[in-house]
């Protein structure tokens, strides 16, 4: 199998070769697949065709994946590039159940989608590929100073005191860093968890990210949102962790960087 060191040097026609050509077999595979679970005589069986397929499917998706991250660091501007770029090609494989005369068969079926791109994986890439950083400044650390925002907002929604979270080491730490929490004409410091402070805070990862912000309230509004869910188990709530912070940063830096609209993505019933 192909080396899948993410550091190995080649060009994007070899992986897109690689691509096309685990495309073509997994296809092949799928197609044989419905015979080798009713025919005990077929070989290869259904279960190497199975484990041939989930080594194809890695396979692919490790080859799309260095191709957009060759595309992207062989840019003018890598950063703006992988934002602008957002996903990637990326295969599964699902199996299919079919009645056939009165009974259940089995069969391989090949989807083709697209997925996010890995930002962090992306960034840790270019750093050991030419030794330099992506973006105009330390944008993950700004991220992490949101994390600890979107925390604080959290626990103000279901009554914890946030002050005694706001004195604390890290907190301080960061805003100071990033000049988040300078005294306003009244000699206070701003409310971390005010919507103003997180579009603050937002505008200046965008700008670290890809040198200029951008973004409004409804971008506030929905990290608000997505960031912790109510456990359905017990009354607490899971802070989310840092990649996926990056994830959805990249994902508003998307929209910005394209001038995209919010739209809303809604379930319809079946009549």
């Amino acid at each position: 199998m192909e080396n899948t060191n993410i550091t190995t040097p080649t060009t994007i026609e070899h992986f897109v070769a690689i691509m096309v050509a685990s495309k073509e077999r997994l296809l092949e595979l799928c197609g044989m697949s419905a015979r080798a679970y009713t025919d005990p005589d077929f070989t290869p069986t259904y279960a190497d065709i199975s484990k041939e397929a989930a080594g194809l499917v890695e396979r692919f998706n490790w080859a799309s994946n260095q191709a957009e991250f060759l595309k992207c660091a062989e840019s003018e501007d890598p950063m703006r590039a992988v934002v602008e770029r957002f996903t990637r090609l990326n295969a599964s494989i699902r199996d299919k159940k079919e009645d056939v005369g009165g009974g259940e068969v089995h069969s391989l079926a090949l989807d083709i989608s697209e997925k996010q791109i890995d930002l962090l994986r992306f960034a840790k890439y270019f750093n050991e590929k030419y030794g330099a950083n992506i973006g105009k400044g330390d944008w993950y650390s700004a991220i992490q100073q949101l994390g600890l925002q979107l925390t604080l907002k959290t626990a103000a929604g279901i009554g914890e005191d946030v002050r005694k979270f706001d004195a604390s080491y890290n907190m301080t730490k960061l805003a100071r860093e990033f000049k988040l929490a300078k005294e306003d004409e009244t000699g206070s410091t701003p409310n971390p968890v005010s919507k103003n402070q997180m579009i603050k805070t937002i505008d200046l990862i965008l700008t670290l990210m890809l040198g200029e912000g951008g973004c409004d309230s409804r971008d506030a509004y929905y990290l608000g949102q997505v960031y912790a869910k109510k456990s359905k188990k017990a009354l607490s709530l899971k802070a989310m962790n840092n990649r996926q912070l990056v994830g959805l940063m990249h994902e508003i830096a998307h929209r910005v960087c394209l001038g995209l609209p919010f739209s809303l993505d809604a379930y319809t019933k079946k009549s």
